[in-house]
């Protein structure tokens, strides 16, 4: 299969629009061509999430609610194609399609919404969807899918290995790639603390370049007790829902310091679940490469940088599009399906051996 072009959409676990962009790809090489954008939510579907995230096992089991919400994702992600397509003026073979995720539990569940066939219907092109099931059908977590590609970008940038990847998005993950094996997990709070904080307190989507952290004071026994949590302990592979660490908003310690305090504190916990698991992986790193949301936080990647005993960059440094590394991934992805290419493996999900995975649907 030669390069083509697939559309590849994520929405990520931020839960604020559509990652689009469009890739050329056979699932082995790629090949940017420089068409992407980011597609916002309406008004009623971030209306509708922003219940959802309040009372998440409410929407889980009302099915009403949960169709609702599934039609207005769709809605949004048709518009989306459409606006990129008028954009770029190309017509991609395939839309690779993620949907939105909206709940993960690492003991065999996790719940992305959008109807794939309704948007393969509407745009009258081939979607290919469902990248996690058949991984999780096979002993694995489902997540994170990443780790592949991940390695890819690693071989094309060819950085001197070890190296890793680390996506800061409301989950942050990881990959490590040594040039013979391949290593991915989440490895704790990426953006999801920092920013239900700093939306409850100061009506702010996130916190801006890391100011408010920066104005603030990191309370070490949160920190301390934080880390003891289980999760840091677990061997890799592993994954998490976003909701995993809300439990720290019910702390006392927590209630009692100020706002700023409070916002680098939660940045803090961010930094140092990252820094636990680079200091788990069997090699030392030579460099780590930062895309995500948060790559765009410099107080956090100071902090990072200061903390880590390596070269730290982010992905925009080194003119990777790190805000598109997860759309490319799900066009990239979506190739490897159609080849029935392995995209998953023991040492990233857990799952019982190497996996391809997606499911191809006609307009």
């Amino acid at each position: 299969m030669s390069l083509i072009p697939i559309l590849g959409l994520m929405s990520g676990t931020s839960m604020d629009g559509i990652d689009a962009c469009i890739l050329k790809t056979d699932g082995n090489k790629f090949q940017r061509t420089g068409f992407n954008l980011i597609h916002q939510y309406s008004s009623d579907t971030s209306y509708m999430l922003k219940k959802f995230n309040k009372d998440p096992q409410l929407f889980l089991t009302d099915k009403d609610l949960i169709k609702k919400l599934e039609l207005l994702i769709t809605i949004d992600h048709i518009s989306c194609v459409e606006d990129i397509i008028s954009k770029s003026k190309v017509k991609p073979i395939y839309i690779g399609f993620h949907g939105q995720t909206v709940f993960h539990d690492p003991q065999q569940k996790t719940v992305q919404l959008g109807n794939a066939q309704v948007l393969a219907s509407e745009t009258k092109i081939r979607v290919i969807h469902n990248f996690r099931t058949n991984d999780i059908k096979n002993g694995g977590h489902g997540a994170p899918i990443a780790p592949i590609y991940h390695k890819a970008l690693i071989e094309d940038i060819k950085p001197k290995l070890p190296a890793c990847f680390v996506n800061i998005g409301g989950i942050s993950n990881i990959t490590y790639w040594d040039g013979n094996t391949l290593i991915g997990f989440d490895v704790g709070p990426g953006n999801t603390l920092i920013d239900t904080f700093v939306k409850n307190k100061y009506n702010l989507d996130f916190d801006n370049n890391g100011k408010i952290a920066s104005s603030g004071l990191a309370n070490r026994s949160i920190i301390n007790k934080f880390m003891q949590n289980n999760f840091f302990n677990l061997p890799f592979p592993k994954s998490l829902d976003k909701f995993h660490f809300n439990y720290i908003f019910r702390d006392d310690i927590l209630s009692s310091l100020n706002n700023r305090d409070v916002v680098c504190t939660l940045t803090e916990l961010t930094v140092q679940s990252i820094v636990v698991a680079v200091q788990q992986l069997p090699k030392k790193s030579e460099s780590i490469i930062i895309c995500g949301g948060g790559q765009h936080n410099k107080y956090l990647i100071d902090r990072l940088k200061e903390s880590i005993n390596c070269k730290v960059i982010t992905s925009n440094e080194i003119n990777i599009p790190g805000d598109m590394i997860e759309a490319e991934m799900i066009a990239y992805l979506s190739a490897r399906s159609l080849k029935r290419l392995e995209f998953t493996y023991p040492t990233t999900t857990g799952v019982n051996r190497p996996c391809t995975g997606g499911e191809i649907l006609l307009p």
